[in-house]
């Protein structure tokens, strides 16, 4: 008391006399970081739902695979695998590209495919490369993570409920107090926040159904999708 201090220490003096300086200063880092964060969740989540959708109604894909599975027949004619209603995903399409025909101008079996597919459907293939097509939207969700995004959006909803439980216990009773006007913000956050992750839970379970849909059971699922 009576001590003068520059103008640096002066004003840290100042902010720290504010009551409930750090609570302040937190609930407004995170209001102030809340719109991009909750914006990037909930465009995650569309971007991932489009695509299970895509995956499970596109024409183009279904025909892709029909003639995967018709020339894997044709290969394996005579063999008790010649006849088969269906093939392995995660095993048969990473080795298209691998089976080399006789020559070496005849490329690979996935060459084949694009060539065979282009032959009875021109312009199939070319409608999945468009700017906003099959193939970008399905890139777009293959480079989320669902689970991280999970435990983002459960941090979110931790830190929001934090908040509104201290401004509660502090028991601001001053209805004009910045920090009681920022509390009911952070409220109306916190709805968004629940009614998102309830969304995101729908969302696995979608996911999941896709892929037994697929047959794709267990440990060969992917956490990304």
């Amino acid at each position: 008391e009576g001590e003068i201090w520059d103008v640096p220490e002066e004003f840290v003096l100042r902010l720290s006399s504010i009551p409930k300086y750090a609570l302040r200063v937190n609930l407004w880092s995170f209001l102030n970081s809340f719109e991009a964060a909750s914006s990037r969740l909930f465009d995650a989540r569309d971007q991932v739902l489009k695509a299970c959708n895509l995956l499970q109604a596109s024409k183009a894909i279904e025909l892709l695979l029909a003639m995967v599975l018709d020339v894997g027949n044709y290969l394996n004619g005579g063999t008790n695998r010649g006849q088969a209603d269906g093939f392995d995903l995660m095993d048969a399409l990473p080795k298209l590209g691998n089976v080399k025909g006789c020559h070496a101008q005849a490329g690979s079996l996935l060459d084949f495919l694009v060539r065979q597919l282009e032959r009875e459907k021109p312009g199939l293939l070319s409608q999945l490369f468009v700017a906003d097509g099959e193939l970008n939207c399905l890139s777009r969700a293959r480079r989320l993570n669902l689970r991280e995004l999970g435990q983002e959006l459960s941090l979110l909803v931790n830190q929001a409920t934090s908040f509104v439980q201290q401004v509660l216990v502090d028991g601001l009773h001053d209805e004009g107090d910045p920090l009681r006007v920022k509390c009911e913000e952070v409220k109306g956050g916190l709805v968004c926040l629940q009614q998102l992750q309830e969304s995101y839970n729908e969302l696995g379970e979608r996911y999941h159904k896709l892929c037994s849909w697929f047959q794709i059971e267990g440990d060969r699922r992917k956490q990304s999708h």
